[in-house]
């Protein structure tokens, strides 16, 4: 497991820490040297660890510190210290221990040292978590927008992501591609095996890493294109294995096909108006041996699919830095089942610090609500656009559901966020929809409905016999079914359930805006008029108790688990393997290994609103 860093192991001083909270200018970002990214993690890991936790790989995993791998810590003297991977942990870390079901997401800045987007993306998306999650942040000016603040605390309450701003910390503070002479993404044991692989302490770090968790999602940045790339990406998954053919597709492919099409909507676009391009790696970049990315995906399951000689992962033996352990390159069935997607964040390795971006479009902006119509921007630079991704990243490892006001009130910045549910006006551009999709404007002329923007409602008018309630679903595309349960005991047991309504099904508002012009979308929101919200009124006029319990059930992304045919069928031929498809549409799906637990399930439930009436007003 992950612990905090000591002082003495990062090598740092609180008071030389440059870039600090109290002077970060909400205005343009920049680059952060090797030096500069450590003491700020030292600072973040100091002041938010409710929520952010540093530690160093080398001292976690008991890795050396080869003499060889020197860190320029000084850009003007060229003064060097021994390099230290650094490893930021977000979560909510008192709560982490009880839930062993927590989804884990993993996020590397650079393999390559001199792709440079990436890293200082990553460092600023453990900031945002901080500034907007953290108890310890007092500061309003600090904090990002309400609603950004309600979305981050329900992903830092829900999510383990482990964060590497310079995975290759060599590279990074030397400006160059490789580990000394070792390209670290040319180094897993992916079509490489024995000498040729894990030579760089850069692999190493992550193989360890790995080892240690189960990941569901993964995001690798990189340089010198545009892309966002899913597997498969490596020479023996070319269509009849012809390097000029198209790629073949994996057995999890409509899941990445989606979801990258998501990160890359979500992550809004370039100044030329463009978007992400995405494909798979051996379409839209070019496939690799040794490649971090399909051995993040396949290496706990690929291999059993094939005669052995033709087994894509084989152990790695180097010689480098006193060698590495043989058997940490052979795989249990659990730890590598991650869709790890490539992005490549700009077509320059290293943009102008002017095309970066502006604190603004991170602290300033409504960020979970980015691409919801009438609040597009035009531009938004390389930094903030890949803090986006990373977010979105993080969100579709695990469905769940929200309330939402239905009434349409919104809350201030005083008020406890993580409490009040978000506004429907947020979703809707008619201030008259939701009330047409709930209750209708009748009863509420009569004075006959109330609504809930808190957990725990209370009903003081006793003329109130309805209740108008609105919800959405997050992290997931598709909604197959989703229904409102009231129960008379907070279990919901089958003979406590009052009422159930009718199922709806559409999509959410992050596969809305992918395809809102298909015919196809439009069949698929039939049932919510145009938004992605869901709305229903529950009649409680025969609910005789005083107290009710009422949650929102959802059933999410059951196509991912079909496949094409022919050209398109999937290689090898076999059912998806990834965690993040099985876990929400394959009931057999159970997984544990070191303390992380992969358990799925087809009904994901929303928090549960404690309805109560004031006896007093209760009518006679």
């Amino acid at each position: 497991m992950l612990r905090a860093c000591l002082l003495l192991a990062l090598g740092t001083r609180l008071h030389d820490v440059v870039f600090s909270d109290e002077q970060m200018p909400l205005s343009p970002m920049n680059y952060r040297t090797y030096i500069e990214m450590a003491k700020y993690l030292l600072e973040l890991n100091a002041t938010y660890s409710d929520v952010v936790r540093v530690s160093v790989a080398q001292e976690t995993y008991h890795l050396p510190y080869p003499p060889e791998l020197q860190c320029i810590i000084d850009d003007k003297t060229n003064a060097t210290e021994l390099c230290k991977q650094f490893v930021v942990h977000i979560t909510n870390h008192s709560t982490l221990v009880s839930d062993p079901e927590r989804p884990e997401v993993f996020i590397s800045g650079a393999l390559h040292g001199d792709e440079r987007v990436g890293p200082n993306a990553a460092i600023e998306l453990v900031a945002l978590f901080a500034h907007a999650t953290s108890i310890y942040e007092t500061d309003d000016k600090m904090k990002p927008t309400v609603d950004t603040q309600r979305w981050l605390k329900e992903l830092v309450n829900t999510r383990n992501v482990l964060v590497m701003p310079m995975t290759n910390a060599y590279g990074y503070s030397r400006k160059c591609r490789r580990e000394l002479e070792v390209d670290p993404n040319r180094d897993y044991n992916y079509m490489r095996s024995g000498v040729d692989c894990m030579k760089a302490m850069t692999s190493r770090v992550v193989n360890e890493i790995w080892r240690d968790h189960v990941f569901q999602l993964a995001v690798t940045f990189h340089g010198g294109t545009r892309a966002v790339a899913y597997e498969w990406g490596s020479p023996d998954h070319y269509l009849r294995g012809n390097e000029n053919n198209p790629s073949e597709k994996s057995p999890d492919h409509m899941a990445q096909f989606q979801i990258g099409n998501t990160l890359a909507n979500f992550a809004g676009i370039f100044p030329d108006g463009k978007l992400y391009p995405t494909g798979t790696m051996n379409d839209v970049v070019y496939g690799v041996t040794g490649g971090m990315e399909d051995w993040g995906y396949a290496a706990s399951w690929e291999n059993q699919f094939y005669d052995k000689k033709l087994q894509p992962f084989r152990p790695c033996e180097p010689t480098t830095f006193g060698g590495y352990l043989k058997e940490k390159t052979t795989y249990n069935n659990i730890t590598n089942r991650a869709f790890n997607m490539l992005v490549e964040t700009s077509d320059r390795k290293e943009p102008e610090a002017v095309e970066l971006g502006k604190y603004e479009e991170l602290y300033k902006a409504n960020v979970d609500f980015f691409r919801t119509e009438g609040v597009m921007t035009e531009f938004i630079g390389h930094v903030p656009r890949n803090v986006r991704l990373a977010l979105m990243m993080i969100e579709m490892v695990q469905p769940f559901v929200r309330w939402v006001d239905s009434a349409g009130s919104s809350v201030t910045r005083t008020q406890n966020v993580s409490s009040f549910f978000p506004a429907a006006s947020l979703y809707t551009t008619n201030t008259n929809q939701v009330t047409e999709m709930g209750c209708g404007a009748l009863a509420w002329e009569r004075n006959e409905v109330t609504t809930c923007n808190v957990a725990d409602c209370s009903v003081i008018d006793g003329r109130h016999s309805k209740l108008q309630i609105a919800w959405e679903v997050l992290g997931a595309l598709t909604v197959d079914s989703t229904y409102v349960q009231v129960s008379s005991t907070p279990s919901f047991d089958n003979n406590s359930v009052l009422i159930r309504t009718t199922i709806q099904k559409g999509t959410t508002r992050r596969f809305y805006e992918l395809a809102s012009n298909s015919s196809q979308a439009a069949a698929a929101n039939a049932t919510i008029v145009g938004t992605s919200l869901f709305v229903t009124c529950l009649d409680l006029a025969n609910v005789t108790s005083n107290m009710a319990y009422i949650r929102a059930v959802a059933t999410v992304d059951q196509d991912w688990i079909k496949h094409g045919d022919g050209d398109d069928a999937p290689s090898p031929r076999v059912p998806p393997q990834s965690h993040l498809v099985n876990a929400r549409t394959n009931l057999d799906w159970k997984l544990e290994w070191n303390g992380h637990r992969v358990k799925s399930t087809l009904d994901w439930t929303s928090r549960v609103i404690t309805y109560s009436k004031s006896a007093i007003n209760r009518p006679a």
